[in-house]
């Protein structure tokens, strides 16, 4: 069995606070407007999160809009003033960074961009950098929503891949598994206690079967509230997952309809 830790609902900021100490902490957090989105922010103690699922996804921790890609320095010769020295420095700078909170289906989100920024012809040094530096702890899922289209990816609501901790939601907290080597040395360097007496309830868990005590296809956020957009997956929302998702496809056929047609010659 690997690494397994426990944690309370009202220890989670505190567990949070920990890890803080030593990387920068991405968590989800609630941004009221005219639709209430929830976006991976740094976090900070005494900062409010949520454990709701994320309208967005932490692809910032890996592939930020801005970065840093050279630095330069330029000396001139005090002998001959028209004369410079210039040095550059292409050193990728990454912070160690632990995402907090994120679903299965983000976690695995990271699996396919490996492919090419570390594992293609040409491999992005950056990339790396901040990948080498990333840890992320996932909550899994309850349940399917009718809205999710990740068993159709070869995923799933408990899928641990691209995951380096699962957490998942037992009776009175949390049961958090590692999953990689970078998983068990955030759990070792924890003072969270010792999650083998609930390993069982997890697994029940994540096979639908809530342990004892938890509520089936629910999940509790911070301060045992219960999370929106888990519900159960019944068979017959299939066709309307697969309807939803050939809806938000057109556009894009018929813009490569459109151009096809553009590229198509003229006849005489």
């Amino acid at each position: 069995m690997s690494i397994t830790r426990f944690v309370t609902a009202d220890g989670l900021p505190a567990f949070l606070a920990h890890l803080s100490k030593s990387a920068r902490v991405l968590a989800p957090v609630e941004k009221p407007g005219n639709k209430t989105a929830v976006v991976f922010e740094p976090w900070k103690e005494g900062k409010p999160f949520t454990l709701a699922k994320a309208t967005v996804p932490a692809k910032e921790a890996v592939l930020p809009q801005c970065e840093v890609l050279v630095r330069y320095s330029k000396t001139k010769d005090p002998n001959d003033p028209g004369k410079c020295t210039m040095t550059l420095d292409d050193t990728p700078q990454a912070e160690p960074t632990v995402v907090f909170g994120s679903r299965p289906c983000d976690a695995r989100g990271y699996v396919p961009l490996d492919r090419p920024y570390l594992h293609g012809p040409f491999a992005d040094p950056y990339y790396k950098a901040r990948r080498d530096q990333l840890t992320v702890i996932t909550l899994t899922c309850p349940s399917g929503c009718s809205t999710c289209f990740c068993h159709w990816v070869g995923g799933g609501p408990t899928s641990p891949e691209g995951s380096d901790v699962l957490m998942t939601e037992v009776e009175g907290g949390y049961v958090l598994q590692a999953m990689t080597d970078k998983g068990a040395a955030l759990l070792e360097g924890s003072s969270l206690a010792d999650g083998a007496d609930r390993f069982a309830d997890a697994e029940q868990g994540r096979l639908g079967q809530p342990g004892k005590g938890a509520q089936p296809g629910r999940s509790s956020g911070q301060g045992g509230r219960p999370l929106r957009g888990c519900g159960v997956l019944a068979a017959g929302d299939r066709p309307l997952s697969v309807l939803r998702g050939l809806y938000l496809l057109l556009p894009h056929l018929l813009l490569l309809q459109h151009h096809r047609r553009r590229r198509r010659p003229q006849r005489p």
